[in-house]
């Protein structure tokens, strides 16, 4: 209302239109929003950057981490990509496996130095360093087991004590290498003359051992050590020389002659030395008899030495 004094002179109309306001309004919040669509699209393009720059190497490096676990690869290393501290990170963890690398590298040459050692002590133990045959100790070990498991059955197993005759000669004369030379040759036609399943053993010096498994019959045995003279007393040709030797064997079967093993190879050592004594170069089979003259024989020279201490002969 519009006053003039009392007395209202008349009325002023205002209308207003906000379309105006509204449109502004509108165009502003489009503005805003494409704006803020447009740095949102810049914020996840930077971070997922951002991200990709933290996350994949430290997704190759957890890789790497779990690959050397799994499969114990200590030449893997993780890619290092940037300075940062994900990078010093994989240096850190490079540099690490490195380590465990090297000291995985010293055990492993550590424990085959040891292997070798082992296999060698075990070698010296059980074999003879000339021949590589079985030594005495492992023939015995062999032999035991043998006749353990021929308990309860009717199986042979037959002993050949083998004394080489004229050895000595040889050795001292044209020295230990020729004679080395001569026991090699000695042990392979030893080992051709048997099956591959019998024992061929070196006791010492010139002294040999062969054990057969389960012979049909002593006859056999017996053909076998006739096998073994005619082979040793072909020519040996070493170093340009030729030489001729025999041997003595003795001979004995369990469970004809004996019932354990130590029975067994005192037979087979009487029997060596009584074929010794009948002119070498022959096969003896024990016999009661022959332990009976052993003893005997024993019992003379001991007499006899004794008789020499007490000036007890007379002329």
């Amino acid at each position: 209302p519009i006053f003039s004094g009392n007395d209202q002179a008349g009325t002023l109309l205002i209308r207003v239109d906000l379309g105006g306001l509204y449109n502004r309004v509108l165009q502003f919040s489009l503005i805003i929003i494409f704006t803020v669509l447009i740095a949102l699209i810049l914020a996840s393009i930077l971070l997922s950057r951002m991200q990709r720059s933290i996350t994949v190497p430290l997704a190759n490096l957890f890789k790497v981490m779990t690959a050397v676990s799994e499969h114990h690869d200590y030449t893997l290393r993780a890619e290092v990509s940037s300075q940062d501290e994900i990078g010093s990170l994989a240096q850190s963890f490079n540099a690490m496996v490195t380590e465990i690398q090297r000291h995985d590298d010293m055990l492993s040459e550590e424990l085959l130095t040891r292997k070798r050692t082992e296999v060698q002590l075990e070698k010296m133990a059980h074999f003879d360093n000339v021949t590589n045959l079985p030594n005495r100790h492992f023939f015995n070990r062999r032999a035991s087991d043998l006749v353990q498991l021929n308990q309860g059955s009717h199986h042979r197993i037959a002993l050949l004590f083998i004394d080489l005759d004229n050895f000595k000669y040889v050795n001292d004369t044209f020295g230990h290498h020729t004679g080395d030379a001569l026991l090699l040759g000695v042990a392979e036609r030893l080992k051709n003359a048997v099956r591959t399943s019998d024992m061929v053993a070196r006791f010492g010096g010139d002294e040999f051992a062969v054990l057969l498994g389960n012979p049909s019959s002593i006859e056999q045995v017996e053909k076998i050590a006739q096998k073994m003279l005619v082979s040793l007393g072909e020519v040996f040709n070493i170093n340009e020389h030729n030489f001729h030797i025999g041997a003595s064997i003795g001979l004995a079967v369990l469970p004809d002659h004996a019932d354990t093993i130590e029975e067994l190879l005192k037979y087979a050592d009487t029997a060596m030395y009584q074929a010794k004594n009948t002119g070498k170069n022959n096969v003896q089979i024990w016999s009661p008899e022959l332990s009976t003259t052993s003893t005997k024989h024993f019992e003379m020279e001991s007499g006899l030495r004794k008789a020499m201490m007490n000036d007890e002969f007379i002329i």
